[in-house]
């Protein structure tokens, strides 16, 4: 009774698959509106109820079978459109299930027998299970299989997009945009992120492009992050900011990232805009990403290209040995890797920023103005002159002091 029943739904396939098909078009959104999927989807749906017929009337194991190359092609076309495995799966289930219910519907119209239809239809629930179990694990295994290659391919196609881009080599811009799938017409604002994290390569990348995802919902981007790893820790990013929005407010990233990924690291460029910006803002990031490994755990969770003394900081890098010279020769005993030190170049510091006022720097520094007498006084009385003796020597070594820390200091 049960190969009959299977025979019958062979012979009602042509109202039978349509049937089906539109009623799983209906079930599963991520399909709605790509007419090429659902086209294939029909031609899959279709190839497995005759292979399911054929063997269930035929009583052919599974392990016999082969795989309709409609199906193998559909599982593929979803993994190229970046559509969920969730997608594939469920038409599998729900497909089952609707075929269940049929053969209960015929089994009870053409068996009066209870007991002879109910035999029957465990016996199809039977053969049901195990042709979808497996049809499902091996659809899916060609659905992981082409998403690994066709994400493989993409990444080169965007390397080498990027790569290009990035040497000012790319005249169509939007070419470039189908390739990396961002808009580079626009305002951007460049992140490089990295961790000492020691999860799997995976892993490590999967939160690193979480995390520049995070990023961009805090300052309010426009649209979702471009994010490309380049190593086994570390990722390049581009976030876009909307019209206008030239410099966001950046205070509460270092939170954000002590909260989300306390052993990863940011370095932004400045913003910028159109292509120009797009490059420009990425070697402004790569600038502050060199400030930030030079200084090494004394950097801060966030490095900006756009923080002042950070562009001054990632010159001085070109040539540490130079700059090593120029911290002795300008502060000798106050360049040392001290805490009190430390104080006392951070006071001079903000002295010469807010150009040589007390009140100013005693506001910068959120201390009394006297405070800020007394640390100068004792600053000076170890530098052995005023800081009016070249200020753009002593200024330019306390911002390496500031930005490199023990990469330039001195030994206690």
């Amino acid at each position: 009774m049960a190969a009959e029943a299977a025979a019958a739904l062979g012979a009602e396939l042509p109202t039978v698959g349509p049937t089906l098909h539109a009623r799983l078009v209906e079930l599963i959104p991520e399909l709605r509106g790509d007419q090429p999927i659902i086209d294939l989807l029909q031609d899959s749906l279709e190839s497995n109820i005759a292979l399911f017929v054929d063997s269930a009337v035929q009583a052919r194991p599974v392990e016999e079978l082969a795989l309709p190359a409609a199906a193998v092609e559909y599982a593929r076309r979803l993994a190229q459109c970046g559509i969920s495995s969730n997608a594939l799966a469920r038409a599998y289930r729900l497909g089952q299930r609707w075929l269940l219910d049929w053969f209960t519907v015929e089994l009870g119209r053409v068996e009066p027998d209870a007991r002879v239809a109910y035999l029957a239809a465990a016996r199809l629930q039977t053969w049901s299970f195990a042709y979808i179990d497996w049809v499902s694990e091996r659809v899916v295994a060609e659905y992981e299989h082409e998403r690994e290659q066709w994400l493989a391919n993409q990444n080169r196609v965007r390397t080498t997009m990027l790569t290009d881009l990035l040497a000012g080599t790319v005249a169509d811009t939007a070419a470039a945009e189908r390739a990396l799938g961002y808009r580079l017409r626009g305002h951007h604002l460049a992140v490089v992120v990295w961790t000492a994290d020691t999860e799997s390569p995976a892993q490590r990348l999967h939160r690193l492009e979480r995390l520049v995802t995070r990023v961009a919902e805090t300052l309010g981007a426009t649209g979702a992050p471009f994010f490309l790893a380049q190593d086994r820790a570390r990722g390049w990013g581009w976030l876009p900011l909307g019209p206008g929005r030239t410099g966001p407010d950046t205070a509460g990233l270092p939170r954000l990232v002590e909260a989300e990924e306390p052993a990863a690291r940011l370095a932004l460029g400045a913003p910028g805009a159109g292509t120009a910006g797009f490059v420009a803002s990425h070697r402004g990031a790569l600038r502050a990403y060199t400030v930030a490994v030079t200084a090494g755990v004394r950097a801060g969770r966030v490095t900006s290209y756009a923080d002042p003394g950070v562009r001054a900081a990632a010159l001085l890098t070109a040539d540490l040995a130079a700059t090593r010279e120029l911290v002795a020769a300008a502060l000798g005993p106050l360049g040392a890797d001290d805490p009190a030190a430390a104080v006392l170049r951070e006071t001079l510091l903000e002295f010469l920023t807010a150009q040589c006022s007390y009140v100013g720097a005693a506001g910068r520094l959120h201390v009394h103005k006297n405070t800020v007498k007394y640390r100068l006084e004792k600053a000076t009385g170890i530098l052995g002159r005023p800081v009016e003796n070249d200020p753009l020597g002593l200024e330019l070594a306390l911002t390496a002091c500031r930005w490199l820390g023990p990469a330039v200091l001195s030994g206690r």
